[in-house]
């Protein structure tokens, strides 16, 4: 989730006692997280973002998760990423 997600995600209860980021200013409609003030916050299959300034990394992150840190370096640097 991106940008103000989280706080659906919080709503839904699916972020206790989890590490989670989002838009500044959502922080407490992100219920039960641990909020962590970072572009990218991945705690077990829940991965978050801060913004549409972030998706990049958000996208690369998705990528780590779903195949390897391998695979998102290389996409990255096919898109000249520097991170």
């Amino acid at each position: 989730a991106i940008c103000a997600a989280p706080t659906v995600l919080g709503k839904a209860g699916i972020l206790q006692r989890k590490r989670a980021c989002c838009y500044p200013g959502n922080e407490d409609l992100c219920t039960g997280a641990i909020i962590e003030k970072k572009a990218v916050v991945r705690d077990g299959n829940i991965i978050t973002s801060r913004g549409a300034g972030t998706a990049i990394a958000f996208a690369l992150e998705i990528i780590t998760y779903l195949k390897d840190a391998a695979t998102a370096q290389d996409v990255g640097a096919k898109i000249i990423y520097n991170q």
